[in-house]
């Protein structure tokens, strides 16, 4: 599905570069249902949840990993492109 979309949006089918980020994201507020524990990052001191995305370069995402806040971005990073090289082997730069 990401090679077609690129394909629809002009780009080169097999992206050679990406880009890892993550973002801290609060809780429902009191009052909403929370399906899980939420906790706090240590740095931020956001309750809620963490997001590290792989993207490529239109920014487009190939693999979206959403787990506890207080997981360390370098630990995040690693479940985010531990199956990367297998699905998009033509990647070069991270």
């Amino acid at each position: 599905m990401h090679i077609a979309l690129r394909e629809r949006t002009g780009g080169e089918a097999n992206p050679s570069a990406a880009v890892v980020n993550s973002q801290s994201v609060k809780s429902a507020e009191k009052g909403a249902v929370e399906t899980t524990k939420s906790v706090t990052t240590p740095a931020k001191q956001v309750k809620g949840r963490k997001i590290h995305a792989l993207v490529d370069g239109e920014g487009l995402p190939m693999r979206v990993v959403v787990h506890s806040a207080t997981i360390q971005d370098r630990d995040g990073a690693e479940l985010v492109l531990n199956k990367i090289r297998r699905r998009f082997p033509w990647l070069e730069l991270i």
